[in-house]
């Protein structure tokens, strides 16, 4: 699979997304958007707040190193909030999607469109 196709088309490309990445549940990096420049920690964080996600309301999650103040954390999606931007990760067998918005984006378009690409890949054992 081209990950990094999914990043350009379903996700930054819809213009519900200003960033994205998609990581392995190990952390690992599989592709993401151009000036997306998430660290090997904060990717790895993501994908353990999913196991973890209670922890994550007093801890938050960072990307780029900003801080986003949690607002939801499940075993299925997690939204983060920080002043008018923001952050929706939706899991998948395999994977975990981390989308960015900027304060021009409703965050239900980027939560809406993250799940979007995660239940395809989920329809796609992925």
């Amino acid at each position: 699979m081209d990950w990094r196709s999914y990043i350009d088309d379903q996700l930054v490309g819809s213009g519900s997304v200003t960033k994205a990445a998609i990581v392995g549940l190990d952390g690992a990096i599989w592709a993401k958007s151009d000036h997306f420049n998430i660290g090997d920690d904060e990717a790895a964080a993501a994908a353990q707040g999913f196991v973890n996600s209670e922890t994550l309301y007093a801890s938050g999650l960072k990307f780029e190193g900003i801080k986003y103040m949690i607002i939801k954390a499940d075993h299925e999606q997690i939204f983060g909030k920080k002043g008018t931007g923001g952050f929706a990760a939706s899991k998948t067998k395999k994977a975990v999607i981390i989308s960015i918005y900027d304060g021009t984006i409703q965050p239900g378009n980027c939560a809406l469109t993250t799940q979007r690409l995660a239940d395809y890949l989920i329809e796609n054992d992925y």
